[in-house]
C-alpha cells in the first residue's frame, strides 16, 4: 500500500506536502500546455533570476532562457497541435549538475504538469541559491500563482520505498544520471500506466581547428564555456578534443590559456581528493591503453592525454575535472564516435565539409554545435522531444 505523501519522510525546499497533496488530487491537474498564465510566470520568473541572480552566470542564463520570445519561439514549433499536460512528472536529478533539474522542470510546468523533483541530499552552493531565489518570487511575485500548484522540489536520501511512492503518482518518469542510477531506479515500480524517460551516461567530443594564433583567446573563451561549469562533468562537455590540421604549438598555446582561464583567474577549481581522482584516472588509462605509449601533459590542474584512438572503457572511466583525450586527425573522417555519443562541439571548421560530413557519416551523435554552445539547453535533448512527452497531442 503506497503511503499518504503527507506521511512520508520527505524535505521540501519548493512547496509542501499539504500543497502537494491538493495539486495531485485536482480533478483540475490536465492542463492546457503553454497557457497564457504559465507563459507569463516564467517570463516573470525569470526576469527576477536575472536580476537577484546576477552573481551567477548560471542562474543569469537560466533566467535568460526564460525570457518571453524564447518561449513564444518554443511555443510555435507546436501551433498546429493542440496540447495538453501529461497530468504528474516525477523529475530524479543528477548530483552533479547545479542547474539541469532547473530546465528538466521548468520545461514539464510549461506543459502544465504538476512537477515533482528530487534533488540530491548535498546540494551545492549555487543550487541552494536558486532554489532559495526560486521560493522568493513565489513569495513575493503576484504571477507566480502557477508555481504553487505546479511546482514541488523535495529531498531526500537514496530510498526505494520513497522513489517509489513518489513514482506510483506519476503519469511520466523522467531520470538524470549516470547508467547505474537508471538501471536501478528503472527497476522501481511506478504508476502501472506511467511512461519512462531516462538520460543515461553520455560522453561529447570537440573538434577544433586553428589555422593560426589570431583566434586563440577567442576559441579559448569559447571552449571554456563548455568546460567550466560543472567541472567538465557534464554529459555534454566535451572529453575528447580532436585537433584538425592544427600546429602543436598552437595546441600548446591553447592548453596554456585555457589553464589560466579555469584555474589562474579563478584562484584554483580541484580539491586534494579531485586531484586523486584525476590521477588514478591517469593510471587507469594507461592500463587501458595496453601497449600503446602515451602522451600527458599538464598545465596546472589541466591534464591532456593523446591517443592514436579512443576505447569505449576510456570514456566511461572519465570523470571531467578538466582530464582532456587528444587526437591527431587530417580529415574529419578520421573520426569515430561510439553510441553514447551526445554532443560535438566544433571551432573553425570549414562549413561545406562539415556538412558535407554530418551528410554523409553514420556517426551517432545526438547533436554539432559550435563551441561555447554546448551546454546551452534545448527541449530537444539527446534525440528526445521534451515537449513531446510531457504532453497528450490531440488532432
Amino acid at each position: 500500500m503506497i503511503p499518504n505523501l503527507e506521511q512520508l519522510p520527505i524535505t521540501y525546499l519548493v512547496g509542501s506536502s499539504h500543497l502537494m497533496s491538493d495539486s495531485l488530487s485536482s480533478t483540475e491537474k490536465m492542463g492546457e500546455a503553454f497557457a497564457d498564465k504559465i507563459m507569463e510566470c516564467l517570463t516573470s520568473l525569470g526576469q527576477f533570476l536575472m536580476k537577484e541572480g546576477r552573481v551567477e552566470p548560471d542562474i543569469v542564463a537560466a533566467g535568460f532562457w526564460l525570457r518571453e520570445s524564447q518561449l513564444n519561439n518554443l511555443k510555435s514549433n507546436y501551433s498546429e497541435r493542440e496540447l495538453s499536460a501529461r497530468g504528474v512528472i516525477f523529475h530524479i536529478a543528477p548530483g552533479n549538475v547545479d542547474s539541469l533539474f532547473f530546465y528538466s522542470i521548468i520545461l514539464s510546468i510549461l506543459c502544465g504538469n504538476c512537477s515533482i523533483l528530487r534533488v540530491s541530499d548535498r546540494l551545492s552552493g549555487l543550487t541552494r541559491l536558486l532554489l532559495n531565489l526560486i521560493n522568493q518570487f513565489i513569495i513575493e511575485s503576484p504571477l507566480s500563482e502557477p508555481l504553487k500548484s505546479l511546482m514541488f522540489v523535495v529531498q531526500y536520501e537514496h530510498n526505494d520505498s520513497l522513489t517509489e511512492a513518489l513514482s506510483n503518482k506519476a503519469d511520466v518518469r523522467v531520470i538524470w544520471g549516470g547508467d547505474k542510477t537508471v538501471k536501478h531506479i528503472s527497476t522501481i515500480p511506478m504508476k502501472s500506466d506511467g511512461e519512462e524517460v531516462t538520460f543515461p551516461d553520455r560522453y561529447s567530443a570537440a573538434v577544433l581547428h586553428l589555422a593560426d594564433a589570431t583566434e586563440l583567446n577567442l576559441a579559448v573563451e569559447m571552449f571554456s564555456r563548455d568546460v567550466n561549469p560543472f567541472l567538465q562533468q557534464a554529459c555534454s562537455s566535451p572529453k575528447i578534443v580532436y585537433w584538425l590540421n592544427t600546429e602543436q604549438s598552437i595546441q600548446k598555446d591553447f592548453w596554456t590559456l585555457l589553464s589560466q582561464k579555469l584555474f589562474e583567474d579563478e584562484g584554483g577549481r580541484i580539491n586534494a581528493s579531485e586531484r586523486l581522482e584525476k590521477l588514478i584516472y591517469l593510471q587507469r588509462l594507461a592500463l587501458l591503453s595496453g601497449s600503446e605509449n602515451i602522451i600527458v601533459r599538464r598545465y596546472h590542474d589541466l591534464e591532456t592525454v593523446e591517443l592514436s584512438s579512443f576505447a569505449l572503457e576510456q570514456l566511461k572511466a572519465h570523470r571531467g575535472l578538466f582530464t582532456f583525450l587528444t587526437m591527431q586527425i587530417e580529415s574529419l573522417d578520421e573520426i569515430e564516435l561510439y553510441e553514447h555519443c551526445q554532443t560535438v562541439t566544433t571551432w573553425g571548421l570549414n562549413e561545406h565539409e562539415l556538412a558535407q560530413w554530418l551528410k554523409d557519416n553514420k556517426q551517432p551523435m545526438k547533436r554539432v554545435v559550435p563551441a561555447g554552445q554546448a551546454l546551452i539547453f534545448s527541449h530537444l535533448w539527446d534525440g528526445i522531444d521534451l515537449i513531446e512527452s510531457f504532453t497528450h497531442h490531440h488532432i
